[in-house]
């Protein structure tokens, strides 16, 4: 999961619109404060992700696809 949090960095800005379409949903929790992470892939250098209420455009692309690749190989094992 910190590898797939990771690749959401760096955050160029934000949004006020909602991530649509097909994306990855992530369930994340820091202490007693569960969030779901919405994450789509934009395009070779963009992802739009909301997490809790907002919006951010940004992150590393390929380094995400490189960590839910990885998942789904270990669930695959």
């Amino acid at each position: 999961m910190s590898r797939l949090i990771a690749a959401l960095r760096p955050i160029r800005r934000n949004s006020n619109k909602p991530v649509l379409g097909d994306s990855y949903e992530l369930h994340y929790q820091a202490g007693m404060n569960p969030t779901r992470v919405f994450v789509r892939i934009i395009n070779d250098d963009t992802l739009v992700f909301t997490w809790d209420d907002f919006t951010y455009v940004g992150g590393n692309p390929r380094e995400f696809q490189a960590a839910i690749d990885s998942v789904l190989e270990s669930s695959r094992q």
